[in-house]
Order: structure tokens, then C-alpha cells, then sequence
């Protein structure tokens, strides 16, 4: 009910916001998000507002200055985010797993071609979900940095596999 999206070019009026914010979950995506997220972290930081920073575990070396800035602040914590995927057509089409299993469905079959072995950190929408939820309500947690994805990643072609047997 009290939930507020804020659009990136809005960010700059975060700071002027006099009421206090509880939760906040920002998601990175591109480069250009680094230069939006300090004046919200300043506003959240200050509230002492527990916060989520989500971001793309193939992204960890473009935002390894917002990790190391924000590390030591007690109230903030980082989740890398797997190949999120979904059985809903056009959710996340970026989404190798979601590739993977359109095509499957589509040509009724798959190709392995190139680097089947390269490692795929495939996690159902929900599942992420429901780790978002437990880190952002939960009891407050010492560790810093949450995987969202399964322990052990896939590759390529053992996903291909577990499609095949489905």
C-alpha cells in the first residue's frame, strides 16, 4: 500500500523527502544507474533504512565502486541476482534460462552449439522472491552479500538435460 517506484530522473528529489523510509530494494542494471544511486543511499543511509542493492551477478565487476563504498554501512546489504526466469511469455527476455526454454518450445528441440560448459545461475521469479522478502523482513543479519540463485550453477548443456527429461 505504501509502496513508491521512483523513476531515475525523480531521484534527485529523494533527498528533500521529509517523511522516513523503512525499506527501499534498488535495483541496478546499467552503468549509468552508479550516478543515481548516491543521492538515494545518502537519504536511505541517514533514515537508517534497511536496504536491498540488487544487481545481475553477470554485472559484479561494473559495480564493484558501489560494493566497496557501501560495504560497512550497517543498514545496507547486496543480493546478486541470477538468470531470473519465468514460464510468463516476455518476462525478462535478456534471461538465458528463458532463451533456452522458448526455444525448446518452440523448435521442439535444441541446439548445443559453442561453450555448452560455460556456468548459468538459473532462479525462478518466485524463488527470488521469496529471498528478497526473508532479507528485506527478516531479523537483522550480519552478512553483507546474498546469492539469489541455486547453490550449484548449471551449464548450458546440463540445463538442456533437465529441459529434455521435462
Amino acid at each position: 500500500e505504501n509502496f513508491y517506484r521512483i523513476k531515475p530522473e525523480s531521484v534527485s528529489l529523494i533527498k528533500s523527502l521529509e517523511e522516513k523510509i523503512d525499506y527501499a530494494v534498488i535495483f541496478l542494471e546499467k552503468n549509468r544507474d552508479k550516478n543515481l544511486v548516491a543521492p538515494i543511499l545518502e537519504k536511505l543511509i541517514e533514515d537508517r533504512t534497511k536496504t536491498l542493492i540488487l544487481f545481475d551477478i553477470y554485472n559484479l565487476e561494473n559495480f564493484y565502486d558501489i560494493l566497496l563504498k557501501y560495504k560497512d554501512s550497517p543498514t545496507i546489504y547486496f543480493l546478486f541476482l541470477g538468470d531470473v526466469y519465468a514460464e510468463l511469455t516476455g518476462f525478462n527476455p535478456q534471461s538465458k534460462t528463458s532463451k533456452i526454454i522458448k526455444n525448446a518450445i518452440k523448435n521442439k528441440s535444441l541446439v548445443l552449439a559453442g561453450n555448452d560448459l560455460k556456468p548459468l545461475f538459473p532462479i525462478y521469479y518466485k524463488d527470488a522472491i521469496v529471498g528478497i522478502d526473508q532479507i528485506l523482513f527478516g531479523p537483522k543479519l550480519t552478512q553483507k552479500f546474498f546469492y539469489l540463485f541455486y547453490n550449484h550453477p548449471q551449464t548450458y548443456i546440463s540445463t538442456i538435460h533437465i529441459i529434455k527429461r521435462v
